[in-house]
């Protein structure tokens, strides 16, 4: 890819989030406010997968691999960048399908990003851009929400003790 481009078929240079899968052919996910696009050639071409359709909220943001299972998706969306809900969305398919997850209350504002390690495949964080975090002990199937409340997360990280 030459240097300063992003490749045919991005047409929305304003990229939330990356994430690698490490399936046969590897993919690059990237989500764009918009869209979530995926490229199996490094970035030359990319193909919108038409989350649109899929979503409930258009608004996309933090986009994450399982860490045991390239094939499964997650993207943090919501109804605008400095909007008032999210929702948190999952592909066990590469993209092909989306389910929306259910929270224990409906997000603040949008859902923002995630945390995942391969020490614990299955416990994952995710969280609202205007403070609230949410914990999932089995890979996205149930959440909880943490108790204590931040003013702003733009980031998350976990590591094993």
């Amino acid at each position: 890819m030459t240097p300063g481009t992003i490749g045919r078929q991005l047409n929305d240079p304003d990229i939330h989030g990356i994430a690698v899968s490490g399936t046969s052919p590897s993919t690059v996910f990237v989500s764009t406010p918009r869209e979530v696009f995926a490229s199996t050639d490094r970035g030359e071409s990319w193909q919108p997968l038409g989350v649109q359709k899929f979503f409930p909220l258009r608004y996309c943001r933090g986009i994450a691999v399982k860490a045991d299972d390239p094939n499964v998706l997650f993207v943090a969306n919501g109804d605008a960048a400095s909007g008032e809900t999210g929702s948190l969305q999952r592909s066990k398919d590469r993209g092909q399908s989306w389910q929306t997850l259910p929270l224990p209350v409906v997000p603040n504002t949008p859902i923002w990003t995630f945390a995942m390690n391969r020490a614990d495949p299955d416990l994952m964080l995710t969280c609202s851009h205007y403070g609230q975090v949410f914990v999932s002990e089995d890979a996205g199937d149930s959440w909880r929400k943490v108790k204590r409340e931040f003013s702003e997360i733009r980031a998350l990280a976990w590591v094993p003790n």
